[in-house]
Formats: structure tokens, sequence, C-alpha cells
């Protein structure tokens, strides 16, 4: 009797890892990676858009935009977490080197996103406003 409940849990486990095969929602997000590298490269995403539907995958430039739009802030907040849960200090980025009249502790010679602002507010313990409008200026 043991063997004959293996075979059923053998075939449901096959069952639903065809799922992911068939399913166009799986198998788009197990693409996202790829689709999110291709637009950092330039490929427009009605490009994209028109070859996931010529290979089965049927959506819209617009679906695909919105789609990737939320998978990258899915990646972004589980980064996030993974980085909060690990309680481990961050490694070493590149920066650019600071002007000689900013504090070597801002990490930036210019503030050109809100990632270089909250660098910033992380790496130190009090942030100087009439240097920030300065590094602002700088951009």
């Amino acid at each position: 009797m043991t063997s004959t409940n293996d075979q059923d849990t053998d075939a449901i486990a096959q069952l639903l890892l065809d799922l992911a095969q068939r399913d166009r929602r799986a198998r788009l997000l197990a693409l996202m990676p790829v689709i999110h590298d291709l637009c950092g490269r330039g490929v427009r995403q009605q490009v994209l858009a028109s070859t996931l539907t010529d290979a089965g995958i049927p959506i819209t430039a617009v679906a695909l935009r919105k789609s990737l739009s939320r998978w990258r802030r899915r990646s972004a907040a589980s980064a996030g977490s993974h980085a909060a849960v690990s309680h481990q200090p961050s490694p070493p980025t590149t920066q650019v080197s600071a002007p000689p009249t900013a504090r070597p502790d801002t990490g930036s010679a210019a503030i050109t996103s809100k990632a270089d602002l909250k660098r910033l507010r992380d790496l130190s313990d009090h942030i100087d406003l009439n240097e920030l409008a300065e590094l602002g200026r700088k951009k």
C-alpha cells in the first residue's frame, strides 16, 4: 500500500510541476530576470512582447511593462528583507571619491537618485543639510 501512495504522490508532484510549464504566469515569472536584463540592454518592451507572444506566451507591451514593474518591486522588497534579516553589514560598494570640500563620510560626490540619499543617510550619523544642498547642486 505504501508504494501506491508513493506513486500517487509522484504523479501529483509531476502534475504540479507540469503546471509551471503550461501556466502563462509561471512561465512569464521564470523569464522575468532575462526580460529585465534585456530591457537594461536597450531592447524595447514591444519587441519583447511580440517575441513572447510568438513563443506561446501571449502578452501586450503594456501588460509586460506592468508585470516587469511589479516583478522589480517584489525583487527589491525581497532583497531588502533578506538584508534586514541577515543582520550582516553590507559589502563595501564602489563609490565616487568625494570632492575636497565634502565630508569623507558622505560616500558620494553627487546625489543623482533616491538611492544616493538613502546611502548618505545610512552612512552618516549627522546630515548637514547645507552640504546636502551643495551636493544636489553639483548634479
